[in-house]
């Protein structure tokens, strides 16, 4: 059982709340982060924590406007976030670590990997997109976190949930969807839109997929209708040394939907990626043409 702290990172302009999760074992290797995406915390990590190596640290921070992390002021930015990410790590000392997110998470540790390669061991992202979003659907998702604060959050979301989780989810697991609607009470709409931005008004990552020079897992679940098969092809054969997990029965979210799995195909991965720097790691920040 891994013993955990938690802290606030009193970061400018927003304070961060962090789970900090000591090795089990004899630490060796660096650091895991796992970072969540829209409409979840780092409690979507809970089941997943238990099994990665032991040897390794575990750190779970909360995204802007989401668990116990304040709330933006303004629409966010997909930099910010990145901002934010290095933040927390500068906090704990952890000069390089190993990067998982799920969707605006993977976004947010694919920039990471893109803007300072010397501090990423190693990248996994799930149900990440590569392609921006189009117009139409952008409007149709702000429409519909919009609607939040005309029809309550509660049945919006259990209407999100049709296309967050997978079927298999939905029929044979129902308390996983409940569980979910009521992790978001006491959620704020204004402040998951304000950080919803960074994900809807993203570029588009496919034409600097090739300046990742880490070893990158891209999962994705069989059953998600957020990310197309297309996209997680795009963005698993555009890494120089990506591959491919898919997790049959899990639609988007899948942390929340298959744990243990997705657990395991980390660990395995985790392990496997331990290896020398990104030869391009130079130190440059290479934000404005990412």
């Amino acid at each position: 059982m891994r013993a955990a702290t938690e802290f606030v990172v009193d970061a400018i302009p927003v304070p961060l709340y962090v789970s900090d999760h000591a090795p089990v074992d004899p630490a060796d290797g660096p650091p895991v982060l796992l970072l969540h995406g829209l409409l979840t915390s780092g409690q979507a990590w809970k089941s997943v924590i238990p099994s990665l190596p032991g040897s390794r640290r575990v750190i779970v921070p909360d995204l802007r406007g989401h668990g116990r992390s304040g709330a933006a002021a303004n629409d966010v930015r997909l930099d910010e976030l990145t901002d934010d990410l290095f933040r927390v790590l500068d906090a704990l000392d952890v000069p390089r670590a190993t990067l998982v997110g799920l969707s605006l998470g993977g976004l947010v540790c694919l920039r990471a990997a893109v803007r300072h390669p010397q501090r990423v061991a190693a990248l996994a992202l799930v149900a990440t997109p590569a392609s921006p979003e189009t117009v139409e659907s952008g409007a149709r998702r702000l429409a519909t976190l919009e609607a939040m604060d005309r029809l309550g959050k509660r049945p919006v979301l259990r209407g999100m949930a049709s296309w967050l989780f997978g079927g298999t989810t939905r029929r044979h697991s129902p308390e996983v969807v409940e569980a979910w609607l009521e992790s978001l009470d006491s959620a704020d709409p204004i402040a998951i839109r304000r950080t919803a931005q960074a994900a809807l008004r993203r570029s588009d990552a496919r034409p600097w997929l090739g300046r990742v020079h880490v070893p990158a897992l891209v999962v994705a679940g069989a059953q998600d209708a957020v990310v197309s098969a297309e996209d997680v092809a795009a963005l698993a054969g555009g890494l120089p040394l990506g591959q491919l997990c898919e997790l049959p029965d899990a639609g988007h979210l899948v942390p929340l939907e298959r744990p243990e799995a997705l657990g395991l195909a980390l660990e395995g991965w985790i392990v496997a990626a331990d290896g020398p720097s990104s030869p391009d790691a130079g130190g440059a920040d290479a934000r404005t043409s990412a």
